[in-house]
């Protein structure tokens, strides 16, 4: 399976269209390999939904997310797990070995004034 999660510094950021990139990674019981990190290429809710289904993404790891881009993840394919944080590298294993918690996805921890796309 292959990941993307929304990064920051090494963390899980905390908004999706906002992260500045991307550590993407094929997972499988076995191990974690293949470990990228991609710059945010910008743009709007539909940008980076169809750069990581470009890269055969399976499922995108998020803090927080708007409704518009979680739409089209999923048009696009990808699952999306909301609400999580941490180190990449513990969130990763947390999938990995299905101790992930699938939290709620959307963002709510900020004004949205800045989104055009499916507050």
């Amino acid at each position: 399976m292959k990941v993307a999660v929304a990064t920051s510094n090494g963390q899980v950021s905390e908004h999706f269209g906002h992260a500045p990139g991307f550590t993407t990674a094929i997972v499988t019981e076995e191990g974690i390999t293949d470990v990228t990190y991609i710059d945010n290429p910008g743009g709007n809710c539909q940008a980076i939904p169809m750069m990581l289904a470009g890269l055969g993404i399976n499922v995108a790891i998020v803090g927080g997310i708007g409704g518009g881009a979680v739409s089209n993840l999923q048009a696009n394919g990808i699952e999306v797990i909301g609400s999580a944080s941490g180190p990449v590298e513990a969130v990763l294993e947390a999938f990995k070995t299905g101790t992930i918690e699938k939290g709620a996805v959307g963002c709510d921890h900020h004004d949205h004034d800045d989104h055009d796309c499916g507050k």
